[in-house]
């Protein structure tokens, strides 16, 4: 009787035992999983849309570069075609990027900025049109 409750244990200690190593296992294979799909990382800028001046669309891009280290802003077309392409050093960027209609229009412009933490890619649809409104005042005599 004694000996049956020894093989009792054992076998519910080594189930434990294998139980725990299998937890142990598949938990360690989740962190290499985690570890392997990591994105890459991205600059935390804000590009936008900043309205029109003439004939030009305008562009804001801002960037809070707290580190100094060196970034690049780059301007193309959908064809792939660089518009601008220029290195900073700020710590505290903004500037307004201004492009003539008649150069993009019905076109999408992507902006890229990028740095050594990562890269940020914006893309904007343009679609030039002009709406001539007219208006008319009536009054009654």
């Amino acid at each position: 009787m004694e000996k049956q409750m020894k093989t009792q244990t054992s076998g519910i200690r080594s189930s434990f035992a294998r139980l725990f190593v299998a937890a142990a296992l598949t938990a360690s294979s989740f962190s290499l999983v985690q570890a392997q799909d990591s994105p890459k990382k991205t600059v935390d800028a804000d590009i936008k849309y900043a309205g029109i001046v003439g004939d030009r669309i305008l562009f804001q891009v801002t960037y809070n570069n707290q580190s100094g280290e060196p970034f690049t802003v780059e301007i193309k077309d959908g064809q792939g075609y660089q518009f601008y392409a220029a290195h900073f050093k700020d710590k505290s960027f903004k500037k307004y990027f201004a492009i003539d209609k008649s150069e993009i229009d019905k076109a999408s412009i992507t902006f890229v900025l990028s740095a050594k933490t990562g890269e940020q890619k914006e893309v904007f649809d343009v679609n030039t049109t002009a709406k001539v409104q007219e208006e008319v005042s009536v009054v009654k005599l």
